[in-house]
Parts: structure tokens; sequence; C-alpha cells
């Protein structure tokens, strides 16, 4: 309304902070990120324009392939069970139950905690002599036991179960919202056609969750791509590499080696993939939701 009376460019005035903002902080340094990876800038010395050598040898890199491997695999993993997790929360609170809103609360709270500190407590907890491997032999289950942390074929799941402890409440909050928009009517229409608890899930509340779904499982897949804090913190990317995602493999590269320009290239592919995931998953429940409504 205030755009139409008359001083749009006035107004407009107040947009341009954020806009600089933008432009300062995420707009430029992936625009320079995609010209550095042409170069072999060491961050210091004036770059050096050497075409796609940088991408050349990326692809065909030992540690950064499996990087990659690494990170789309600890996505799926966190994408599926974080999500439903979140879903199981949800439903479980979605009911007349005294205590739902201190639960949500509790549910909710690691997601405001800090990545490092949450990873400081866990390796704790997955510490030899922690409080996992206490539990387990004093459940009698000894062998059982592992170094959670320290064996390659546990510690990307170990990772991966820390954000799944940490954010499954964030996905919970998203489904509860949604769940709260599904008219009782329906529910109640489908028990008296005679369905049961799951049938009217499975063919009522499921379908009506289509945008809860859409929405958690792409932010999911993303911040998982992007995973960097747990593997710093915890494993540094060990042990033998099998916890080295492509954002930890980028930190190495650029701010340990020095070779900027080949990690700004790694950015620049790890973007890609980013994206193809991103605009695959979002296209194939977008449609899912056309499906069904």
């Amino acid at each position: 309304m205030l755009l139409r009376k008359g001083k749009p460019l006035f107004y407009g005035l107040f947009l341009f902070p954020g806009f600089f903002l933008f432009l300062l902080f995420f707009m430029y340094p992936n625009i320079s990120s995609f010209y550095y990876s042409f170069t072999n800038w060491d961050g210091l010395s004036p770059p050096k324009f050497i075409g796609t050598s940088n991408y050349e040898y990326l692809l065909t890199d030992d540690k950064f392939v499996p990087a990659l491997s690494n990170t789309l695999m600890y996505a799926l993993v966190v994408t599926i069970f974080l999500n439903l997790l979140g879903l199981i929360l949800a439903l479980a609170l979605d009911t007349g139950l005294k205590s739902k809103n201190i639960l949500r609360t509790i549910f909710f709270a690691p997601a405001v905690l800090s990545m490092l500190v949450v990873s400081y407590i866990w390796m704790r907890i997955f510490d030899p002599e922690g409080s996992f491997n206490s539990l387990l032999r004093a459940l009698h289950l000894n062998h059982l036991t592992e170094l959670w942390l320290g064996n390659p074929s546990t510690a990307l799941y170990a990772i991966a179960a820390v954000n799944i402890w940490q954010f499954a409440g964030k996905s919970m909050v998203i489904f509860l919202a949604n769940l709260q928009t599904i008219p009782t009517e329906l529910k109640e229409a489908a028990q008296l056609d005679g369905a049961n608890g799951w049938k009217t899930f499975r063919h009522v509340t499921f379908p009506l969750l289509a945008p809860a779904v859409t929405i958690t499982t792409v932010l999911t897949a993303i911040d998982a791509l992007k995973v960097f804090d747990y593997v710093y913190t915890m494993t540094e990317g060990g042990p033998a590499g099998s916890t080295t995602t492509v954002s930890y493999f980028l930190y190495v590269q650029g701010l340990r080696a020095g070779q900027v320009g080949y990690a700004s290239a790694g950015a620049v592919v790890n973007f890609i993939v980013v994206m193809l995931v991103s605009v695959v998953l979002l296209g194939y429940l977008r449609r899912r939701e056309n499906r069904l409504r």
C-alpha cells in the first residue's frame, strides 16, 4: 500500500542495508570462490590463472572422492532417520497428553545448543569408558561395546546419531505445526468407515503431511551435506579418513595446506552437488504433494 501511494524509492532505501550485507557476505564470497577455483592462489601471493587444472585433479583425488562418498552417506542416514524420529515424536505429542508442552520443550531444547557444545558432550558419552559403553555393560551387553569414534566402520554413523539427536526436535516442531492443521473430522470419518489407527495414518494423516515432509527433507539434506562442526570437533576426519566430509576436506586444503584455489574448486563442486540434490528432492516431493491433493 505504501509503495502505491507515492514514494517507492524512499521506501526501497530501507531494503538497502540488508541487500548490501547479502552482497557483501554471500554473493561476493561465492563469486570470488568461483574465480579463485581457476587459480593456484595460496591465500597470500597474487593468484595465477591455471585454467581447469584444479577441477581435473579434484575429480581424481583419492581424498576428495571418499570425502564426497562419506558426505552423501551421512546425508542419507541423517535425512531418513532424523525426519522419521521427528515424525514419531510429533505423532506422540499430538495427543491429549497433559505433559505434552513440557515434552515438546525438552525435545526441542537440543536444537538451540551450539553444535560444538553438543559435540564435546557426545565425545565424552562415546568415550570407551563413557556413558554409552557403561550403559551397555550395565545391561550385560558387553559384546556391543565399541570404540564408537575410533572405529572406521562406526565413526560416521556415531556422528550422524549426534546430529539426529540434536535436531529431531526441530523436525518435530514442523510436523506438529502441520498436524494441527489437519481437520479432526477427516480422521473421525475414516474411523467410522472402519479404518484402524495405521490405516488412518497411512491414508489420511500422512498424505496431508506432504508439505511438512517436503520442508524437513530438503532442509535436513542441505544441512547434512554441509556438515563440518561435528567432524571438526569429534574426529577431525578420522579414523583413517572415514569421517572426512567435503566441508572438512575444504577446511584442510584451504586453511591448513594453504591451497585456497584448490579448496575453492572443491567448494564449487560441493555447491553443485548440494544444488542438484536439493532440486531433485524438491521436484520429486512437490510432484508427490500434487498427486496427493
